[in-house]
């Protein structure tokens, strides 16, 4: 388990050792993994889940009701929204992954920010966009 803390509009919501973090603007992760399903791209919002840490009965337990987004409401699971998101380590490091991809295997800090208007995207015929 990793040792951190973040923080969301300059107050620490969470300190302490976790499983794992999910930063979000779209609600699905990882092939089909809905771990922040009430994310919107366009809302000037990062949804935020956070799993503290999980025994390996546990995980066999959570991890499938993210598929059908139906773990938010398990006692590990800390939801949450913000505009900027940090995350510092207080001891040793984590890893960090972007759209999949391993971008770190020992950060000590991540910033996470929503830059409103920054990116122009098409929604077309056949998206999953619910608005």
């Amino acid at each position: 388990m990793r040792r951190s803390g973040w923080r969301t509009r300059g107050e620490p919501f969470y300190a302490g050792p976790f499983f794992l973090c999910e930063i979000g603007n779209g609600h699905s992760v990882g092939g089909g993994f809905l771990l922040t399903p009430d994310a919107v791209p366009d809302d000037g919002a990062l949804d935020v889940c956070l799993a503290r840490p999980l025994t390996l009965r546990r995980i066999s337990r959570v991890l499938p009701l993210a598929m059908k987004a139906a773990h938010t409401s398990e006692p590990e699971i800390q939801m949450g929204r913000a505009s900027r998101v940090a995350i510092r380590a207080t001891k040793g490091s984590f890893p960090v992954h972007a759209d999949g991809e391993a971008v770190s295997g020992a950060a000590l800090a991540v910033d996470a920010e929503v830059l409103p208007g920054a990116v122009q995207a098409l929604w077309g015929p056949g998206s999953d966009r619910k608005t």
